[in-house]
């Protein structure tokens, strides 16, 4: 005679009237659909051996699936804290080059070439006369044309000038600096220019620093 055996499921017992395959499904569900579940096998006498097996194959299952689960769970939290990660380490947007229009420098190069000729032949009034109206707000005529000329007494006539840089400033104004020099100095003279509501390329600012030669 053979005793059916009995599963002991959480402390509560199951007596299972069911083929061994059956068997088998029946545990593979019950563990898998709740994680952690203690089931163990008893009987009062010795079970087929083909039982054996099968509540092997079914250990086996839910220790396959146990690990699985597991290996997912660990690989989740990785894989959401690279995320953050990788947007801090982006590289931040340069910001775009200011594109200058062919137009407005060949005017600003142009207007320059007229103002630092005037300098060199002395002709302040001229330029004055030819300057923005906002840079006619700094002072008079008189007032410009006597600074400028005390200047070039003091370091004497500059020329070849040579062109160091080129750049914009807010306002659509464009700004260059020039190197001129004589026996004596070496002069950077910085130039700004606007274009006018009538379309004219005016002198916006003028900067003359003279260094003596050593």
């Amino acid at each position: 005679m053979q005793f059916l055996p009995f599963y002991i499921v959480d402390g509560s017992k199951f007596l299972l009237l069911l083929s061994d395959s059956f068997q088998l499904v029946f545990l593979t569900v019950l563990v898998i659909s709740r994680p952690g579940l203690i089931v163990s096998s008893t009987c009062s006498m010795e079970l087929k051996m083909n039982n054996a097996l099968y509540i092997k194959a079914a250990l086996l299952l839910v220790i396959l699936f146990s690990l699985i689960s597991c290996k997912s769970k660990q690989d989740k939290p990785a894989a959401d804290a690279a995320a953050p990660q990788e947007k801090t380490a982006s590289p931040q947007g340069k910001p775009a080059a200011v594109v200058v229009p062919p137009q407005d420098k060949a005017d600003a190069q142009a207007a320059a070439a007229r103002v630092l000729a005037l300098i060199e032949s002395g002709d302040f009034p001229a330029i004055y006369s030819d300057s923005a109206a906002g840079f006619k707000q700094i002072g008079s005529e008189s007032q410009f044309v006597t600074k400028f000329q005390e200047t070039r007494l003091r370091v004497g006539v500059l020329k070849n000038p040579q062109q160091i840089s080129f750049g914009t400033l807010p306002g659509n104004r464009y700004v260059s600096i020039y190197r001129v020099e004589n026996e004596r100095y070496k002069s950077d003279i910085r130039l700004t220019f606007a274009r006018s509501p009538g379309g004219k390329m005016e002198l916006a600012g003028l900067n003359q620093h003279d260094e003596l030669k050593k």
